[in-house]
């Protein structure tokens, strides 16, 4: 589909409903068994231990299938200390459960890439956390960053991913830049390669101005031979970083909003000799 709910949780830091829940249930769990014995809410939570333990159905067993549906692993034996575990467990899973989410789609692959530039770390970042460029004061700059991060976009390589009643596919590398009608039309063309608009250079002459003032842990020369989704990264892991690549994300999706883009006929891609694995899987034939 057009919509990819992992995003939802990669971005903010929440957790899905539906993990949430099971991680509320077993920290009551563990606060009733880590009680005095002569606790009330003690005494109910091992009872039902001891009877999920006999093979009892109930609130326990529930519970068991539920964890084992999302593949968390159980403890043979339910204590304070071995939920504690499985809590920690349960919170593996749903950062691994989202990363593989990301990995596995063909629209996220700014997404896949992402390093953690904080405070100069390079180290891969939390699958799921609040990112910084979320911060950014201005709704316009942030809406532009994340329909940018995450192929939700004006651009070729999303755009045309759509049948839209065309009764053809069309492959990936066929989606050519509007402007120049030589490279992918994607993100990062858009934002740093493209040189066939004068709005774009426009816009990025006045970008890099603005980045000259920034500071932070990289100087303006490393910036400029950075591998260009290495600088999206960089500059979207703080807020005034984020600030200066949205004003000119606004910019860039502006000037390709204005220029029609160049859709090839059925002809042109069956004229070429394109293998079918180019067309992506999670294309929206309706």
């Amino acid at each position: 589909t057009r919509s990819q709910r992992c995003v939802l949780f990669s971005e903010t830091g929440l957790a899905p409903i539906r993990w949430r829940r099971l991680e509320l249930q077993l920290e009551y769990l563990q606060h009733c068994l880590s009680l005095p014995d002569s606790h009330l809410a003690h005494s109910a939570a091992k009872e039902l231990v001891v009877l999920h333990a006999a093979g009892r159905k109930g609130w326990m067993s529930k519970l068991e299938d539920d964890l084992q549906a999302l593949r968390v692993t159980v403890p043979a034996n339910w204590d304070a200390a071995a939920v504690t575990h499985l809590i920690a467990r349960l919170n593996t899973a749903i950062h691994s459960a989202s990363a593989l989410e990301i990995a596995e789609s063909s629209k996220l692959d700014l997404l896949q890439t992402r390093a953690n530039y904080r405070n100069g770390d390079t180290r891969r970042p939390p699958a799921m956390a609040f990112r910084d460029y979320l911060r950014v004061a201005s709704r316009e700059l942030r809406v532009a960053l994340t329909k940018l991060l995450l192929s939700d976009h004006p651009l070729a390589v999303e755009r045309l991913r759509w049948r839209n009643g065309r009764t053809y596919d069309i492959p990936r590398a066929m989606r050519l830049c509007r402007f120049c009608n030589q490279d992918l039309e994607d993100t990062l063309h858009a934002l740093f390669v493209c040189r066939s608009s004068d709005d774009l250079v426009a816009s990025r002459r006045s970008f890099w101005a603005r980045v000259t003032h920034l500071g932070g842990t990289a100087d303006l020369q490393t910036l400029r031979t950075m591998a260009h989704s290495d600088l999206f990264h960089y500059l979207c892991a703080s807020e005034t970083g984020a600030e200066v690549l949205g004003f000119h994300a606004v910019q860039t999706l502006a000037a390709y909003s204005r220029t029609p883009m160049k859709i090839p006929t059925k002809r042109d891609v069956e004229s070429h000799n394109i293998d079918a694995s180019d067309v992506d899987d999670d294309d929206d034939t309706s």
